[in-house]
């Protein structure tokens, strides 16, 4: 048997926001944010027979976005935050959550490592999509 499952590939992902700090004290900060996420998807089906043929579609995926976050202060340099939004635009419906444990090692940045939820429904010509990724993540965050 030579049948193959489909292959999702989502070889982009960014986003770039804004937040305003509602609430802050000493030990906690509470904002809203919003933004812009983009993502660019690919998905390919393969037949292995000489009737059918191969299907494959892929899009540009661009979604605003809102939301909250919460960040709870350890120390100077350290710091943990939750975080959850939803948007949409070219999905249908987008929504991501993530806790993040962040060491601010210069005035400019910082490093972040946590877990993150984000997922995607899609319903258009080129791509119908419902996508959930999950896991570790990794980054670093820049101030100015």
């Amino acid at each position: 048997d030579q049948s193959k499952f489909p292959e999702i590939r989502c070889s982009d992902l960014a986003e770039l926001g804004v937040t305003y700090s509602v609430l802050e004290d000493f030990w906690y900060r509470f904002e809203v944010l919003g933004g812009i996420r983009y993502m660019y998807v690919e998905n390919k089906f393969d037949f292995y027979s000489d009737n059918l043929d191969s299907l494959s579609a892929k899009d540009n995926l661009w979604d605003g976005f809102g939301g909250i976050r919460l960040t709870g202060f350890l120390n100077d340099s350290i710091s943990a935050t939750v975080r959850a939004d939803v948007g949409g635009g070219s999905s249908d419906l987008v929504w991501n959550v993530a806790a993040l444990v962040d060491w601010k090692f210069k005035h400019w940045g910082s490093a972040y490592a946590g877990y993150r939820v984000l997922d995607y429904k899609v319903s258009n010509e080129a791509l119908g999509l419902n996508l959930q990724a999950k896991g570790p993540v990794i980054g670093l965050a820049f101030y100015w």
